[in-house]
């Protein structure tokens, strides 16, 4: 009787549950799928914030890491405001503020985590030392090995060696036990490990007050190792090597010097083709046909994906022309280290050699009560001279001019970024008296 009278209400009953159980399933699903995409952005967002939850393994505790860590924004481009509206033309200011949009960008932590875990698996767990404070060192048991704390991080064919060999004239500036140039940041972590960069760099003198210098002068603009290798598809990097530098060592101090676009294309060409039959007359033809490529590339892309990209890269034409665009590489690590970054004008350094590296060292913040008279007698030594251009040829006027016309509003562009404006007396036809044969 019971059944009879039940089993009807009772059907109804589960109907009406299934229905609703239906419609709540769908109903979490739904919010489920929204609050992914919420947490998502809001990753992306605070992406710098929330990239590990044990920041202590890259060098010390939330509290030292946050107060060590620059503004974003670069306090060069708030004093430019004003100033680009009357010095720079419309069209160059247009692309300097879109390259400064697509640079101060959070960094897409994931990817950069991915591409790089192994160096970021190796640093040590219990933190750097407190004692080494001037570089990024940790016990092993084969005792002490450090990260750099300091950079000379490019460019090539701009003196990077005779500023090298000023700089480690003091005691307190080391250089790398095994030389100048490890070229471990931009392609070399990928064939070996952290463990034997540190054993390269790590010098048998190391001390408590010393700062560790890697001079390896493509670590500025070798940034394309990780997205040939891992991310073919994208249209520029969503981190460069400054993102991986500040991620692992943001106390670190990174400097860069750079020479005249037109006299660094002339003499790297000379030393890159140093077994090449190459003269004057070829650098002409070269100079057209790379300038009209990377103008083309500006015709659809932005300047930060042509500058990100290697069409004119061939061995044989090496010319580092795209390289020579400064401001393409040089505004990630300036947004990134702030006031640990310092870029050199070789003119400048050229002419104040002395009070240059004065400068330098108490930058470095190592000793400046030192007896300097050895450091002044090196002043007539020059490192790494040039003696590729072996015929004495002279950069042809067309040269000059294509060269000129090309780099000129990236010259602007440098000089209004970084509030110089003796980057603007680059802008000549004419090439300086050792363009030939500088170093």
């Amino acid at each position: 009787f019971i059944q009879s009278n039940l089993s009807a209400p009772l059907s109804v009953v589960l109907v009406m549950l299934r229905t609703q159980c239906k419609i709540m399933s769908k109903l979490f699903y739904l919010l489920l799928v929204v609050a992914v995409g919420v947490v998502f952005l809001l990753y992306q967002q605070h992406g710098k914030e929330n990239r590990f939850n044990s920041l202590e393994i890259f060098g010390g505790d939330e509290d030292n890491q946050t107060d060590n860590q620059p503004d974003t924004q670069p306090d060069s481009q708030e004093k430019s405001e004003g100033i680009l509206e009357t010095e720079l033309a419309a069209a160059d200011r247009a692309i300097l503020e879109n390259l400064l949009s697509e640079v101060d960008r959070e960094v897409f932590y994931p990817d950069m985590i991915h591409d790089s875990h192994k160096l970021f698996e190796e640093l040590p767990r219990q933190g750097f030392l407190k004692e080494y404070s001037k570089n990024g060192c940790w016990k092993t048991g084969r005792g002490v090995r450090c990260i750099p704390g300091a950079y000379l991080a490019g460019y090539l064919k701009c003196g990077t060696s005779d500023l090298f060999d000023k700089l480690t004239w003091h005691p307190d500036v080391l250089k790398p036990k095994t030389g100048k140039e490890i070229y471990w940041w931009s392609s070399g972590r990928y064939k070996s490990d952290l463990n034997s960069y540190t054993d390269k760099v790590t010098p048998d003198n190391m001390t408590t007050s010393s700062v560790i210098l890697d001079g390896t002068p493509a670590t500025l603009n070798d940034i394309l190792t990780e997205f040939s290798q891992y991310h073919k598809s994208l249209r520029y990097p969503t981190y460069t090597n400054a993102d991986i530098l500040h991620f692992v060592l943001p106390t670190a101090k990174v400097m860069a010097i750079v020479r005249n676009p037109i006299d660094r294309a002339w003499s790297s060409y000379f030393y890159f083709h140093d077994q090449a039959p190459v003269s004057a007359a070829t650098f002409e033809v070269d100079v057209a046909e790379l300038i009209g490529q990377f103008n083309t590339c500006l015709e659809k892309e932005s300047l930060r994906y042509c500058c990100a990209h290697r069409a004119d890269q061939t061995f044989r034409r090496r010319l580092c022309l795209k390289e020579s665009i400064y401001i393409c590489y040089l505004v990630d690590w300036k947004i990134r280290f702030q006031d640990n970054f310092f870029l050199v004008n070789f003119d400048e350094y050229k002419a104040d050699q002395y009070g240059t590296i004065l400068q330098l060292y108490d930058w470095l913040g190592v000793r400046t009560n030192l007896d300097f008279s050895g450091l002044e007698e090196t002043f007539s030594i020059k490192a790494n001279v040039g003696k590729y251009n072996t015929n004495n040829e002279v950069m042809t006027e067309k040269s000059r001019e294509m060269l000129n016309d090309f780099f000129q509003p990236y010259n602007n562009m440098l000089a209004e970024y970084f509030q110089n404006d003796n980057f603007r007396s680059w802008n000549s036809p004419k090439l300086s008296a050792e363009g030939h044969k500088s170093d």
